[in-house]
């Protein structure tokens, strides 16, 4: 018989530390996966497809409440891989398009899930060691790839590509000042040893453009910390000032190029900005031959495609080479058309819709910065590469942490003061 007084209820023995698996947890885990499954895809190839949709399968089974409560934004996130879908209707190669088509789908729902499960701040420091994970095995199995039509020899470690690598290393530095913002004495530690590693890898790369991409977005996000520190909106009218000013300068580009051609090639520089632009005319005329829905979201660039293989050998590329138009408007509006287009201003015009109203609400804290610098990351190389529209891509991991966030923060309305 128990001495304890009648109707009394006994407290369980206390044997130890007991770990308890919650959701979260159990998310974090599979996330981590899924992110070094995406950094890792180059060299893993299958082993981290099938890794990634296992644990990828997990989490959307896991956050399926969290879906269910941002439904509206979740789905505006799936509409352009939805129309991707669509456009094996049109396409060159229908089933390219729908095989691609179907893992951009599904990449994009385990992204958002991930990042509507997890803290902001719990995201980046697992995508941060994840990419760690990626350069350490680039310094131990590394390779150079030779740039043919540029003639450089560049350091891509395990990324196939430089454009991959100079993605994957910018990325580091992003969220590293994201989270020299948001974390405390250890978390700014980390943060700034990423910037600090980023950096390094960017230089060793030779990754100009990325270079001067992933300063742009610090830079802007400095500014954002500092108008949240002085508690002073003036982000709204520099976006604006910036915007305006972006603008008239490419019209005066356009209507000048062959005065900058010239200066260029004065100054040793290709003017074709190694090749691009003859990549965005051809995405213009494949859009015009099929406006709607386009040539099929991945359907011109096919291996051994005929045009594709002249497009690939003009650029001494192999005519099996993943190549796409090298500029995100065009080669969205290439392979998806008008509706593809559509598909993804609505996205973006939600995005910067979320922005305005979480900095007039003072939903957005400085803990946010973060999301500033990685969206601006991803809309400046936008003007020449293509990174948030592909199947277990890291830059559509971070176009959902962006989305996302913002979807969260203005819900309550609050300033977040902290990386929840």
């Amino acid at each position: 018989m128990s001495g304890a007084p009648a109707g009394a209820v006994e407290r369980p023995r206390d044997d130890g530390l007991v770990f308890v698996l919650t959701r979260t947890h159990a998310v974090v885990v599979l996330g981590s996966v899924v992110l070094a499954a995406t950094v890792l895809l180059p060299m893993l190839e299958r082993l981290a497809a099938v890794a990634f949709l296992g644990a990828g399968m997990g989490i959307v089974f896991l956050a399926r409440d969290r879906l269910s409560a941002f439904a509206g934004d979740a789905t505006l996130f799936m509409l352009p891989p939805l129309v991707a879908i669509l456009s094996a209707v049109t396409s060159l190669h229908p089933q390219e398009t729908l095989w691609f088509g179907g893992q951009y789908a599904v990449s994009a729902l385990v992204f958002y899930a991930l990042v509507l499960s997890v803290p902001p701040l719990v995201a980046m420091r697992m995508a941060s060691l994840a990419i760690c994970l990626g350069l350490v095995m680039s310094l131990l199995y590394g390779e150079y790839h030779h740039v043919g039509h540029t003639g450089e020899i560049a350091f891509v470690g395990i990324f196939t590509s430089k454009n991959n690598y100079s993605l994957i290393v910018g990325v580091l530095v992003v969220l590293g000042a994201g989270q020299c913002a948001a974390g405390g004495p250890i978390g700014r530690a980390m943060g700034l040893a990423f910037v600090a590693i980023g950096f390094a890898f960017l230089v060793g790369g030779r990754s100009l453009g990325a270079i001067v991409a992933a300063s742009a977005a610090v830079g802007l996000a400095v500014l954002f910390l500092g108008t949240r520190m002085f508690n002073r909106s003036v982000i709204g009218p520099t976006i604006l000032f910036a915007t305006t000013l972006a603008l008239a300068i490419g019209i005066w580009i356009a209507a000048e190029f062959h005065l900058i051609a010239s200066r260029m090639v004065d100054l040793g520089r290709d003017p074709t900005l190694t090749g691009r632009t003859v990549l965005w005319d051809l995405a213009w005329r494949s859009f015009l031959e099929r406006p709607l829905l386009g040539v099929g979201y991945r359907g011109y660039f096919v291996p051994h495609y005929p045009p594709a293989a002249e497009v690939l050998a003009f650029f001494h590329m192999p005519p099996d080479a993943a190549w796409h138009h090298h500029n995100a408007f065009f080669d969205i509006l290439a392979g998806t058309g008008l509706l593809g287009v559509t598909a993804h201003a609505l996205l973006l015009g939600r995005i910067l819709l979320l922005f305005g109203r979480g900095i007039a609400r003072e939903a957005l804290g400085a803990v946010d910065t973060g999301i500033v610098a990685v969206f601006a990351y991803l809309a400046l190389r936008s003007a020449l590469e293509v990174d948030f529209t592909g199947e277990y891509a890291l830059g559509l991991f971070l176009y959902a942490l962006v989305h996302a966030t913002l979807a969260r923060r203005t819900s309550t309305g609050v300033a977040s003061t902290r990386g929840n």
